[in-house]
């Protein structure tokens, strides 16, 4: 990510632009190329790779990292211990939880919720108004559509697609390139087989 050196005191690199009122920790790096918005706050040991970019009055925690060439939207924060990688875009007013893991460009739409220790897989999108609960795993190249509620424990494999307004229950296994229908229900514990399509509307609940 093209840090500067990690023993200088203060390591925000000088190609890199932080506006006047940004915080930003002694301990935080803000690599070559990175931009800093109007009252954005840096956490301790937080680390910004080169070329990204966040803005205004967005919060990256301690021990959170963004990668190269990131977006991070305004009013957005980054949780601690959080791990944003590259060319990934995070839009406006998101959380996301500690511990996350958002892989290589992904997308996050605009006021979605992420809980603690999710994983969305590379090339992933999230649309606007998501809730992504506990220790979920969304898989790479997958979509979910805006207004969606993931309980906890949900895993979603590979190229899977949510419809709008779907609520998967905790602990749900949603198999690789199945479809779950607008305003779909899928119970607690429930397996959806992959190429499984679940019409909308449709409820379905451990047998």
């Amino acid at each position: 990510m093209d840090f500067p050196h990690p023993f200088l005191s203060q390591m925000i690199d000088p190609n890199a632009v932080v506006h006047p009122s940004a915080s930003v920790d002694p301990t935080a790096a803000v690599a070559s190329g990175a931009m800093v918005g109007h009252a954005a706050t840096i956490g301790a040991h937080a680390r910004i790779g080169s070329d990204a970019i966040i803005r205004p009055g967005a919060s990256v925690r301690e021990h959170g990292v963004v990668g190269r060439n990131v977006e991070i939207g305004e009013r957005t924060i980054v949780g601690p211990g959080t791990e944003v990688r590259k060319d990934s875009r995070i839009r406006s007013d998101v959380v996301l939880g500690v511990r996350v893991v958002v892989e290589n460009r992904v997308t996050v739409g605009p006021g979605t919720h992420v809980a603690d220790g999710v994983t969305l897989g590379t090339r992933s999108s999230v649309w606007e108004a998501v809730t992504v609960g506990r220790d979920v795993t969304v898989g790479p190249r997958s979509m979910v559509a805006p207004a969606v509620r993931i309980d906890s424990g949900v895993a979603i494999g590979t190229k899977v697609v949510v419809e709008g307004a779907a609520h998967i229950g905790p602990c749900a296994r949603i198999g690789s390139r199945a479809r779950i229908g607008r305003e779909a229900r899928i119970g607690r514990g429930v397996i959806i087989r992959p190429d499984e399509q679940v019409p909308d509307k449709a409820r379905r609940d451990a047998t």
